[in-house]
């Protein structure tokens, strides 16, 4: 699946975790994208944090394992999704 991503950024080297926004400013440089172009898929709370500190859109899925940030997740987020379909669905990709 490799051929299908444009560029794979992880946070071994020199990147701060999140909530820092340098691996997703890392992703939008690499990409030539705009971080106000991009939109970031998370499913817990620090993550959205380092989207929205990217100045970039934070779409959250629920995870079984956030179930106690969901109500801070869901408040920070543009979109809140129970499952990808929902989010397909929210991007345009669903007929």
């Amino acid at each position: 699946v490799i051929e299908y991503f444009g560029s794979i950024v992880d946070g071994k080297n020199d990147i701060k975790g999140k909530p820092f926004p340098d691996i997703f400013l890392k992703a939008a440089y690499e990409l030539k994208v705009k971080p106000e172009k991009c939109i970031v898929i998370e499913d817990v709370l620090v993550g959205v944090k380092a989207a929205k500190n990217a100045g970039m859109k934070a779409f959250a899925i629920y995870d079984e394992h956030a179930v106690r940030e969901e109500k801070e997740i869901r408040k920070t987020v543009d979109f809140y999704a129970e499952n990808f379909e929902q989010i397909i669905e929210k991007l345009g990709f669903k007929n």
